[in-house]
């Protein structure tokens, strides 16, 4: 058997010239509202740290404590680009026809086998593995977590790509070039999976 993959990029899944169950515009970006009305924070708790992430606020380590007031905001969030691999959890004729009328369905039946080889191939790449995670889907909206930034902006997608029941592995480069998808031969993999009927 031979083992074809193909990871995307969220840079790439937004380009509109993609099919209708790949191209979203919106990958990677989550908009975060942020409430504040009169707190005083110590340099280095993690409240500052996270404002600071969102490129709300800057403070040097001179600072000792920090006063926010009346701070009323949406920030938009958008994730570094990072290598996507995806699946689904369930069989869908539906979602499958959104992928150009793909005709085949493999189901992957040893999952840990089959991302452990997966992971050792992108590691080549001098990348960090985040994990496996579920999407979620809904309103790209949220409020601000205070003590994190939240749901990662990649495991975001909007109700209309709900059918598809993805989950996603993600791959971050150590380094900020520009990456592209990539994809290769591993027949490794193909003991892993199987085509089943939808």
């Amino acid at each position: 058997q031979i083992g074809l993959y193909r990871i995307g990029t969220l840079g790439d899944f937004r380009k509109l010239e993609h099919l209708e169950g790949i191209s979203d515009t919106e990958e990677g970006v989550k908009f975060v509202n942020v409430d504040i009305e009169n707190e005083v924070f110590k340099t280095g708790a993690e409240v500052p740290k996270n404002l600071a992430s969102l490129g709300l606020i800057r403070c040097d380590d001179s600072s000792t404590n920090i006063t926010l007031t009346n701070i009323h905001t949406t920030h938009t969030l958008i994730a570094p680009d990072a290598y996507i691999w995806c699946a689904s959890t369930e069989k869908s004729a539906e979602v499958m026809s959104q992928f150009g009328g793909a005709n085949t369905c493999v189901e992957i039946h040893d999952v840990p086998r089959f991302i452990t080889v997966l992971n050792q191939i992108m590691l080549t790449m001098d990348v960090i593995f985040l994990g496996v995670f579920e999407v979620q889907y809904r309103n790209r909206s949220e409020n601000w977590e205070r003590d994190s930034l939240g749901l990662h902006p990649a495991l975001i997608k909007s109700l209309d790509f709900q059918l598809q029941k993805e989950v996603r592995a993600i791959w971050v480069p150590r380094h900020s070039d520009p990456i592209e998808p990539t994809h290769g031969r591993c027949d490794g993999l193909a003991n892993y999976c199987r085509v089943v009927a939808v």
